[in-house]
């Protein structure tokens, strides 16, 4: 039998011999560089790499944001092939500034385009103030979202809860960034969210969850503003969370002492088995601190890790101040004093 060049080549094309589902396959594998190589290749493995390449988008410059909106605007879909937004699972933002400089038009496109993503598992609109999504919290629903971020402006506040009650028996980590002070908040509707394990953002929010969502809770990270000064009454909300094992707090004020959050952590949450503590300010522990926050562990029946340090302090390096505290708290199994700057070595010792 004569085989024609074109026949030739299709026969001993890799395409011809392997399954389209190993093909698919291999290319999770593939670099974002070799996905756009291969759909330019062939009708086939551009219908195969495409969802692999646009299942996770990642966008951290402003030109990464513009060139993304423009690959989803200019490819029409057809009666073969879907549209890009249905191969998207997951959409991060990584830098919240990417979007200060969009045009108007460019940024009414992007607010109308994320509804489309109908398949979203993970949503991260940690963006500027700047740019709003009421359409998307007023309408959209997305069947599988497990994780989503948002940054609040604060007339959008009141319609979170809603977005949230749609998504109710998906959402699993839930991340708030408001800078809305906590008295001038407007009342909210009940938050449902039964399968939540992760609450990160601000106190406040977290009086309008109902008693499942906050039986479900395992884990809160709390970010303190400069204003919130009351650190028991947003541990007080803490107090109903009967799963919660893990307690993160950042930007406590400098001048707020580490023992007055560890006393309200034993007041409202003494069963709580890790703690970090993250200030605002440069507060390195010295052995008076130390001493004074060893009577606080001991309050802490179940503790089985604490974290504490600051944002800007320096190396902290002291066994005497960690014995003192496993002495203290004799569940301990960890004591992790550190800084938040890139060289620091975290020390981190095992008690017997």
């Amino acid at each position: 039998m004569v085989l024609t060049r074109r026949a030739a080549t299709e026969q001993n094309s890799i395409s011809r011999w392997l399954p389209n589902e190993v093909l698919a396959a291999v290319m999770t594998y593939c670099s974002e560089a070799d996905l756009v190589a291969l759909c330019k290749t062939s009708r086939l493995l551009r219908n195969l790499a495409r969802p692999v390449l646009y299942r996770s988008i990642s966008i951290g410059t402003t030109a990464q944001m513009k060139a993304f909106l423009r690959t989803m605007k200019s490819i029409r879909p057809t009666s073969s092939t879907p549209r890009l937004s249905d191969h998207v699972r997951q959409f991060v933002v990584t830098d919240r500034q990417c979007t200060r400089n969009l045009p108007k038009r460019t940024a009414e496109f992007l607010s109308s385009l994320i509804p489309k993503f109908h398949h979203l598992q993970s949503l991260d609109l940690g963006f500027n103030k700047s740019l709003e999504f009421t359409e998307m919290l007023e309408r959209a629903s997305f069947s599988n979202l497990s994780n989503f971020s948002y940054t609040v402006p604060s007339h959008n506040l009141t319609l979170v809860p809603s977005f949230l009650n749609r998504h109710s028996t998906t959402i699993k980590d839930l991340s708030l960034i408001s800078d809305a002070h906590p008295n001038s908040v407007p009342h909210l509707d009940t938050v449902h969210l039964p399968r939540l394990k992760s609450y990160d953002g601000p106190s406040f929010f977290i009086r309008f969850f109902d008693t499942s969502t906050t039986c479900s809770v395992t884990t809160v990270f709390l970010w303190f503003r400069p204003y919130d000064r009351d650190i028991d009454r947003a541990l007080m909300l803490l107090g109903p969370m009967t799963a919660l094992h893990s307690f993160f707090a950042f930007g406590i004020p400098d001048d707020i002492p580490e023992t007055t959050v560890l006393e309200s952590v034993a007041k409202h949450i003494p069963r709580i088995q890790t703690v970090a503590l993250r200030k605002d300010g440069a507060n390195q522990i010295s052995y008076p601190n130390a001493l004074e926050i060893a009577p606080c562990l001991k309050k802490l029946k179940y503790l089985h890790s604490f974290n504490i340090g600051d944002d800007d302090g320096e190396d902290y390096d002291d066994l005497e101040t960690v014995y003192l505290w496993s002495g203290a708290c004799s569940t301990l199994s960890s004591i992790v004093v550190r800084t938040w700057a890139p060289a620091v070595t975290m020390i981190l010792v095992k008690l017997s």
